[in-house]
């Protein structure tokens, strides 16, 4: 389902949402021990969505998850 609404926000130009999404996506990623090199991949897309979008608080969010899976 999170794939749908990061596949409707790109095509919508919604990137507000895609970022959410994408975070979301790579938390649910972690969760099912996908691979890291996947999960690198989605916060990547995650953080440029939320700068783009000034979303300080989800760039928070992304920096937290990060230094918690390189720990």
């Amino acid at each position: 389902m999170l794939e749908q609404v990061i596949d409707l926000g790109s095509q919508n130009h919604v990137t507000y949402y895609v970022a959410r999404a994408q975070y979301q996506l790579a938390e649910n990623y972690v969760h099912a021990g996908r691979p890291q090199a996947q999960l690198a991949e989605i916060l990547a897309d995650a953080t440029a969505f939320a700068k783009f979008n000034r979303n300080q608080k989800l760039l928070d969010k992304i920096t937290r998850l990060k230094e918690q899976l390189s720990s």
